[in-house]
């Protein structure tokens, strides 16, 4: 010990002193003054970075994409439902749970002949507008289905194909086909003329709805 102390000086011990706080000093320095230009290129990987350090305010918008996320990770609550729009082969009919739907909405101008507005689950419907009376003919198109219509002017009836149905005047009604597969086709419908309808003649509406599906 005492041979010890006849080595420890002050200068050593200022000297010990001076070495810490330049260290110290250093890191601390260096925490305040290395920004990202300091930084290698590709030199920080994960590791390097704490867990649950990286907050949402860091990722830059659109950086993520779908090849950046696991398939079947995304849920339905994940999701903004309004930013949802309907695929463009299914703008004018969507199938849900195997259940074909479509909304029908067709017119015709007084005078007008026949004019095809839905071929779909086996059923053909044209409408047509003679002296500004709404017609509608409706034809199962596959040899062995079996249409049935109800309407709330004429009651019930048949359109077994390759006949069909003739309904005229303002109606509401059911058509039906019961196709050879199983499948069951049906359209609910009214059938509509109107006075100056497109402002100069008596012409025809037709508003409907389609389903179809097994």
């Amino acid at each position: 010990m005492r041979r010890l102390r006849r080595h420890i000086t002050y200068a050593n011990v200022v000297s010990t002193i001076a070495l810490v706080l330049a260290v110290g000093g250093g890191a601390v320095y260096a925490a305040s003054k290395v920004g990202s230009g300091g930084i290698r290129k590709n030199a920080i990987h994960s590791f390097h970075i704490k867990n649950k350090q990286v907050k949402r305010q860091d990722i830059a918008g659109g950086s993520i994409n779908s090849r950046k996320v696991s398939n079947e990770s995304l849920t339905g609550k994940d999701i903004r439902e309004a930013t949802l729009g309907l695929v463009p082969s299914a703008a004018d009919a969507r199938t849900v749970n195997g259940i074909t739907e479509r909304v029908v909405r067709a017119s015709q101008r007084g005078g007008a002949g026949g004019s095809q507005v839905l071929a779909q689950g086996g059923l053909s419907v044209t409408l047509s507008c003679p002296g500004g009376t709404p017609t509608l003919e409706l034809r199962a198109t596959a040899p062995g289905d079996f249409g049935n219509l109800f309407t709330s002017g004429s009651g019930s009836d048949q359109f077994d194909s390759p006949a069909s149905q003739t309904i005229s005047g303002d109606d509401t009604g059911i058509a039906s086909v019961r196709r050879t597969d199983g499948t069951l086709t049906r359209l609910d419908f009214e059938l509509l003329g109107v006075t100056d309808g497109f402002g100069s003649s008596d012409d025809c509406f037709l508003n409907g709805f389609f389903a179809s599906g097994k």
